[in-house]
């Protein structure tokens, strides 16, 4: 066929992804100057980082990603890593999420279920006393959010965060609105 070109497809979904990753990389620096070992992948964050306090554990979301049953799970099974190999170790959730999946599978195959096993999992790592951090940095929208978000000890928002169904206030607080 003429006019077409035959081999690699171009897109831009490698390069916005690229540079999502470059902000992230970024991001984890300026969080955690003192170094960091975190792993991402399909919208995961899972790893330690070292603060003037020590080390703590680093869960999340990136890069807009919904939480689907799978997700909930990984989140799940890091947090319960963190609560069997380093005691008292304080878990920071990272969040950058739109929400639940939006599919009806994942509501069929009980997304509901799934969310409650993480905060389960949240539950069980505060009874053994590991603080509970969470820091939007990107969007932290839905269910979602506010299944593993707001379930912390404390809640913090980057000014640049699109944080729902919730507001900022002036010392930088969020604020339930309903």
């Amino acid at each position: 066929m003429a006019g077409r070109a035959k081999g690699k497809k171009t897109s831009t979904a490698k390069p916005k992804q690229q540079a999502r990753q470059r902000g992230f990389n970024a991001l984890v620096k300026r969080l955690f100057p003192l170094g960091s070992e975190i792993r991402t992948g399909g919208g995961f964050v899972v790893g330690t980082a070292t603060t003037r306090e020590g080390k703590v554990a680093v869960i999340g979301t990136t890069g807009g990603v919904h939480i689907d049953n799978a997700g909930a799970l990984v989140l799940s099974k890091a947090v319960l890593a963190c609560v069997e190999k380093h005691p008292k170790r304080p878990i920071v959730m990272l969040v950058d999420t739109e929400g639940q999946a939006p599919r009806r599978e994942a509501e069929m195959l009980g997304l509901a279920n799934y969310f409650g096993h993480l905060l389960s999992c949240l539950q069980l790592a505060r009874e053994q006393e590991h603080q509970l951090l969470t820091i939007a940095t990107g969007k932290a929208i839905g269910g979602a959010f506010i299944c593993y978000g707001m379930f912390a000890d404390q809640v913090y928002a980057l000014d640049s965060a699109e944080v729902g169904p919730v507001r900022v206030n002036e010392s930088g607080t969020l604020v339930l609105i309903i």
